[in-house]
């Protein structure tokens, strides 16, 4: 599937069960943009290294709590097995156990957008799913450079199961 606008391909989607996940990390509210989140990434790497009950070293990008049209809480962190003290201005997400869209975006994390606008504009309707009212998210895992912004990640859509 490729959105003529933009010409990026996501791909038909694989659909995951998830358990639940504990994300710890930094976030900030967005509205009708994302230019501040390369930023907000940049404020939060140098931490991953010192979060106590981390996982592993798989990175999130947390998107939830939407508001009015275009608007969205954008949370950068890390899966841990229980929410640490520290730092004390890091959010703690709970991310409840769902049945997900799971897409690939092998491109320029620069287009990421235009991918999450595809999986919205077409690409649930094409794989004949439908998005729930829950978190979504970007999964980093260790083929992922931040920084080139290169080796892809996945982008994970809640769905009705």
């Amino acid at each position: 599937m490729t959105d003529k606008k933009t010409a990026v391909t996501v791909g038909t989607p694989r659909i995951v069960r998830r358990d639940a996940l504990l994300i710890f990390g930094l976030s900030q509210r967005y509205a009708h943009t994302n230019v501040g989140m390369p930023a907000q990434w940049s404020r939060f790497i140098p931490a991953i290294g010192s979060i106590a009950e981390r996982v592993d070293d798989t990175t999130y990008g947390v998107i939830r709590n939407t508001g009015e049209p275009g608007s969205i809480e954008y949370t950068c962190g890390v899966e841990v097995r229980a929410f640490p003290d520290a730092p004390k201005e890091f959010s703690r997400v709970q991310i409840p156990a769902e049945t997900y869209a799971v897409f690939e975006h092998r491109d320029h994390i620069a287009t990421i957008q235009s991918s999450w606008q595809a999986i919205w504009d077409h690409a649930l309707t094409d794989a004949r799913l439908e998005a729930k009212d829950a978190p979504a998210f970007e999964r980093y895992g260790k083929q992922f450079d931040p920084r080139t912004g290169l080796g892809g990640c996945e982008l994970w859509v809640p769905v009705r199961g």
